[in-house]
């Protein structure tokens, strides 16, 4: 489905043309997160384990994890980031994505890309013929910027659906919790 409207300046009307895609952003960051680390392992892809790890932390509510990731990024990614930008210039318009848009958009971008690169070993996007990474890096820059200017696009699920899958650390985020009671 397409989202938002290229020719409005109004807030919260950034577009994307999202018509066939996978909503991957329907099921939670950690769960993918899960599946992926289980099915294919990342440790051959570092970067993109940090980048997921960060957008799975912000999604359970830690505003600053994006912007922890973005700040041990090179130039170099940024370039790729910035050049994922300029092609969406000219499939949308200047400053479209500023615009503002539901946050679970670009979370969905992520995955989607983050699934080309790990489910079906592509390192270019075919459209755009950037890096899959760099639209990764994109999305998630787009996120750092809602935080902090279109907070009402704020649609993470709630808290209960993204707890932890792994046993262990649903024990001890039940610790965690009971410790904090206790104060």
């Amino acid at each position: 489905m397409s989202i938002g409207d290229v020719n409005s300046a109004e807030r919260g009307s950034g577009a994307r043309y999202n018509d066939g895609k996978l909503q991957m952003d329907l099921i939670p960051v950690n769960y993918w997160l899960d599946l992926w680390y289980a099915k294919y392992g990342l440790d051959q892809r570092p970067q993109l384990s940090d980048a997921l790890e960060a957008l799975s932390a912000f999604q359970c509510g830690d505003d600053l994890a994006i912007e922890g990731f973005l700040g041990e990024l090179l130039s170099g990614d940024l370039a790729g980031a910035t050049r994922v930008l300029e092609y969406g210039v000219k499939k949308y318009a200047a400053w479209n994505w500023a615009k503002g848009m539901k946050w679970s958009v670009p979370t969905g971008c992520i995955l989607r890309h983050a699934r080309s690169i790990i489910e079906c070993a592509e390192d270019f996007d075919a459209e755009s013929t950037e890096p899959h990474f760099s639209h990764i890096v994109c999305n998630l820059i787009m996120l750092d910027y809602f935080t902090m200017n279109y907070k009402e696009g704020d649609d993470r699920p709630p808290m209960a659906l993204d707890a932890p899958t792994d046993p262990e650390l649903a024990e001890l985020a039940i610790d965690i919790i009971k410790l904090i009671g206790e104060e």
